[in-house]
């Protein structure tokens, strides 16, 4: 299957998105009382370790795919 430069991008794009609106719901859940404690502590601690490093990292190396016109 063959992907071209905008759908990369688009992807890209959504990886982030994706990333961004966990965070946001993350911090919020946190910040209101809604969740705490040891498991939300943990969970927080693994996402930003774990996760949320791991949808960065990915994020940059589709930024740093090349794409070549094949003819």
């Amino acid at each position: 299957m063959l992907m071209s430069e905008s759908a990369m991008g688009a992807a890209t794009t959504q990886v982030r998105s994706i990333q961004a609106k966990l965070d946001a719901l993350l911090s919020e859940l946190v910040a209101t009382g809604v969740w705490s404690g040891p498991d939300a502590d943990r969970f927080a601690r693994n996402w930003n370790d774990e996760v949320a490093v791991q949808l960065t990292n990915a994020a940059a190396t589709m930024d740093r795919i090349s794409f070549e016109n094949l003819q």
